[in-house]
């Protein structure tokens, strides 16, 4: 046994004594148990982290892993006793181990290390480069544990830090929501909170139901310019393991993309939850939305409780998608394959027909052709059922100009927030899609920031420009004059299209420049432009006949000076305003302070509440939830003051290996030699580390 005798005069010198023999004996010390205090010392002793007898503290389902537990089930000599007075740290040193090898695989990561690798992680350093950096330096030093870095070290280390997820406030996710409820109560987002397991009075609602209804300050303002025109709303599954789902009530912004400006997660989607939906949005906007155009799936809950709390829409309208779907879907109640295609393809024909009269007329010969027929009388029965009657929402007569045909806004926002926020994951637990729904929102008000400031290259535009392209291919022969405007032929049928004029003064942004007309000047009555909204190739043929006509100059396409002078400082105003209005939005409340010493001061009054809530601290849980919260601080601020810059590998120029290499004689030993190799073959297990180490090096450069 050698023992060792040594001083230090600071507890800091012998952590780092501490330190420095651990990574030279390849070891570790832990405390035994808790530090003994009397008057005049105290007194800690730290053992052997290999020293002891296994424990197991699960129900024995899982096997142990595959190099073993740590402790040798004996007792190892190894230890330091440290003895702390006023002014001396006394320690006695038992250095001999006893019972095990010294092996990299049985050793923890130090403090100093995990603090440096957490320091990087805070600074959202990928896991690869720091995995790199690490690795790379094995050519000129010693191997170590730090050498052994997985990424599942690394994953351990974001969790004890807690830098994997601000989202996770609290292991049980219901107390991680309503922690995050609390936290954002000040701010205004959440109109309606309702968990399971409570009654309110206020909401027709059952004790397990649960409601969680979000809105910020940016939808509030989105909601309130746009929500006149097109209210869309649908629901998707899938973001949770609760069965909650997600409803988004969305409009269309002035360059007729979607923005969603409500969320709400409930249990429930009949027609008494989405008036109380709906009421939480009247209440916060304090007025009732009339919407021009109002869109949602087949299910009525959504439009009945919409009347009860807001005002009827001008068009109530079926997602055309969602119609397509569920014919093709009933359509198998047809036996025959080929009386299928044909019914299918007549419901096509009856969907897209413009003409009122002409629909009626064919509405009734179809459903007269599926009455006849044996085969077809159950298809009979369900399409009298659920369509004849509410033709308005899905015949497209009856949505000539509505401006909307599908629901695909929705449906988008719903893939991107899982496939890209969510990176496809099925995600489990309701905290982590409550922090992508709001990252999606937060990165949807830059966009329309983005948008105010420079324009954005968007669908539209797109559809715009091809239009003028396929109008290149359209003879001026085509257009006739008419009474309320003018007649064009369809270059592909016998058909003609008409063509007016809507709004001559509008300012939006979707312009064809080479046109120099708006998106909404004319309106033509193909499905183009009536039904899918756009600027269809008729038009830009219109634009630019009227340009060859002498009076185009002056009666069409100019305005005074005097009114573009007036529409751009109108235009900036509006610029100025609206930025200004969502850049407050986005800026959150916290970070809006008169100062560094104001902040200072409010975070050292919050310290202070948080030690009277220590002392009054009764359970290990509620102190696991304070130590979480404050293990971010230190590797955070580490990676703030000082950055962490990553080495890494150099890229060298490819080199063709083959060329210019001699031919050489292969090896045969003898059988002597052989005899050296297979003695040779396995290493001394205290080599195998010295070996491991030059293999490395011979690879790495």
């Amino acid at each position: 046994m050698e023992k060792k005798l040594l001083e230090f005069n600071t507890i800091q010198e012998f952590e780092l004594w501490k330190m420095d023999i651990e990574k030279y004996t390849k070891s570790s010390y832990v405390k035994e148990h808790g530090t003994y205090k009397s008057k005049s010392f105290t007194r800690t002793t730290f053992v052997c982290h290999r020293s002891g007898c296994y424990k197991s503290k699960g129900k024995g389902e899982r096997h142990l892993k595959l190099q073993g537990t740590n402790k040798i089930n004996a007792f190892c000599t190894a230890a330091i006793k440290l003895t702390e007075t006023q002014d001396k740290c006394k320690i006695e040193f038992l250095e001999t181990h006893l019972g095990h090898e010294h092996d990299l695989g049985n050793l923890f990561l130090s403090k100093l290390d995990k603090e440096t690798i957490a320091a990087k992680l805070a600074a959202k350093i990928p896991m690869t480069a720091i995995l790199d950096e690490v690795r790379d330096s094995v050519a000129s030093e010693d191997l170590e544990r730090l050498h052994l870095l997985t990424r599942k070290d690394l994953y351990n280390i974001e969790q004890q830090y807690n830098l994997s997820s601000t989202a996770v406030r609290h292991k049980s996710d219901a107390v991680s929501v309503q922690a995050w409820v609390n936290e954002v109560k000040e701010n205004g987002c959440v109109l309606l909170y309702k968990p399971q397991g409570e009654i309110i009075d206020l909401y027709d609602l059952k004790e397990n139901d649960f409601m969680l209804v979000i809105m910020n300050e940016g939808q509030n303002q989105m909601l309130r310019k746009y929500g006149q025109d097109c209210i869309c709303i649908d629901s998707t599954h899938g973001l949770n393991a609760y069965g909650f789902e997600l409803h988004t009530l969305l409009v269309l912004n002035e360059i007729r993309e979607g923005f969603p400006c409500c969320f709400c997660i409930t249990n429930r989607s009949d027609v008494e939850a989405m008036k109380i939906f709906f009421s939480a949005i009247r209440k916060k906007i304090d007025f009732a939305i009339q919407p021009r155009v109002f869109m949602s799936d087949m299910a009525d809950s959504y439009y009945n409780a919409w009347i009860q709390v807001m005002e009827a829409a001008t068009f109530r309208l079926y997602c055309t998608w969602h119609v397509d779907r569920a014919w093709r879907k009933n359509l198998s109640k047809i036996n025959s394959k080929e009386k299928r295609d044909i019914i299918y393809k007549q419901l096509r024909t009856l969907m897209q027909e413009t003409d009122e009269k002409a629909f009626d007329a064919m509405l009734a010969s179809f459903l007269e052709l599926l009455l006849t027929d044996p085969e077809t009388q159950e298809f009979y029965e369900y399409f009298l059922k659920y369509y004849t009657n509410i033709s308005k929402c899905w015949a497209y007569c009856h949505r000539m100009k509505s401006g909307l045909n599908t629901n695909m806004h929705i449906e988008r926002m719903h893939r991107t927030i899982k496939y890209i926020y969510l990176n496809g994951k099925h995600t489990k637990r309701l905290d982590k899609a409550i922090s992508a729904i709001l990252k999606f929102v937060r990165d949807k008000l830059f966009d329309q920031v983005i948008i105010i400031n420079k324009g954005k290259l968007c669908s539209k535009i797109n559809s715009i420009r091809s239009r003028h392209i396929k109008s290149n291919s359209l003879s001026f022969e085509s257009i006739l004059p008419h009474e309320e405007g003018w007649q064009i032929f369809s270059s592909t049928s016998k058909d003609f299209y008409y063509i007016h004029e809507e709004n001559k003064n509008c300012q939006c942004k979707l312009i064809c420049t080479d046109c120099n007309i708006c998106f909404h000047r004319f309106s033509c009555t193909c499905l183009d432009s009536s039904i899918k909204w756009n600027m269809c190739k008729h038009v830009h043929l219109l634009s630019k006949y009227l340009k060859t006509l002498p009076f185009a100059e002056e009666d069409i396409f100019e305005n005074s000076d005097s009114t573009q002078e007036l529409q751009i400082d109108l235009e900036r105003g509006d610029i100025q305003e609206s930025t200004s209005a969502l850049a407050t939005s986005l800026v959150p409340q916290s970070n809006v302070q008169s100062s560094l010493i104001s902040r200072k001061e409010k975070i050292k009054t919050e310290i202070l509440d948080i030690l009277n809530i220590l002392e009054r601290v009764d359970s290990h849980a509620e102190i696991d939830v304070i130590q979480k919260a404050l293990c971010p601080i230190k590797p955070t601020l580490a990676a703030l003051k000082q950055p962490v810059i990553v080495s890494l590998p150099q890229t060298k120029e490819k080199v063709n290996e083959n060329k210019n290499i001699t031919p050489q004689r292969r090896f045969f030993p003898t059988k002597k030699q052989k005899k050296v190799l297979q003695k040779n073959k396995k290493p001394v297990p205290s080599e195998a580390n010295s070996i491991s180490l030059q293999l490395l090096n011979k690879n790495i450069p």
